[in-house]
């Protein structure tokens, strides 16, 4: 059985902080959690999705309200608890993001 890396992250106005971490464990699939579509915020979305399109890396992007604790709190939880069920690894990328979103991803 193969069990697969995943890597959870909040899509901030630093790309670096956000695909350096997926490229670092060799992720097979990535979460990005991310707030709005409307500008600047969605050029940021589309960088870190064309990167890691260049790597091969398939994604799934989450759009809720990064601010709000109870909301990322449920989203973090069931996606670690769906792969968990998988027998998959889960990291959770906490150095992006607003600090609430990373309160609640702890």
């Amino acid at each position: 059985m193969t069990h697969l890396r995943i890597v959870i992250s909040c899509v901030s106005f630093e790309t670096v902080k956000v695909v350096d971490p997926i490229l670092h464990y060799n992720a097979d699939r990535a979460y990005l959690i991310y707030s709005s579509k409307k500008e600047p915020y969605v050029d940021f979305l589309n960088e870190v999705s064309s990167r890691l399109e260049e790597e091969n890396i398939p994604f799934e992007t989450v759009k809720i309200y990064t601010n709000d604790f109870n909301a990322v709190l449920r989203e973090v939880r069931n996606i670690i608890k769906k792969e968990k069920e998988a027998f998959n690894h889960v990291y959770v990328n906490i150095g992006a993001g607003p600090q609430v979103y990373s309160s609640a991803a702890i």
